[in-house]
């Protein structure tokens, strides 16, 4: 739904013509404005997985860069439950993950993660390979029970935090 601004309130001249110019009104407005940031920060998110598979690194830390000065929120790392850390996948797998939102496994796959619902522990990596993680922190922090895009289950154990 849109109204007329009138004139009065906001309008352009350009020598004898006036330009009304219709604005949304209540909670169109809203909406609006949710759906631009989620088309941009889809956008981002598009940039940001070709980027991880090209490797460019450069570009990842832009994209990453852009994407935390448009969130309305930074991803929280509560006490006691911090994803942030080195985490060992398996005896000879290690995964990081950083405060930047970025991932690390074994210093040749790279990632993104966010949470999916921080109440509950609950967070997603999508790695360049294809392989998207969900995860859950354990109660204590220590520990993470994962399952693959690809419905493989198992469980990584906190090495270190670190940020």
């Amino acid at each position: 739904m849109t109204q007329r601004i009138t004139k009065y309130l906001f309008a352009f001249t350009l020598g004898l013509s006036t330009i009304s110019v219709a604005a949304p009104v209540g909670n169109a407005v809203s909406r609006e404005l949710t759906a631009l940031r989620r088309n941009h920060e889809d956008g981002l998110d598009r940039l940001l997985s070709k980027y991880l598979k090209e490797k460019n690194l450069s570009a990842v830390s832009s994209i990453c860069s852009e994407i935390k000065s448009i969130r309305r929120e930074p991803p929280k790392v509560e006490t006691g439950t911090p994803p942030v850390g080195r985490w060992r996948w398996s005896a000879d797998s290690n995964v990081v993950i950083s405060s930047s939102g970025l991932a690390t496994w074994n210093d040749c796959n790279y990632g993104i993660w966010k949470w999916l619902n921080e109440s509950e522990r609950k967070m997603e990596i999508r790695w360049d390979n294809g392989f998207t993680d969900t995860l859950t922190i354990s109660a204590d922090g220590r520990k993470f029970h994962i399952i693959n895009n690809y419905d493989d289950k198992f469980m990584a154990d906190k090495v270190d935090a670190g940020n």
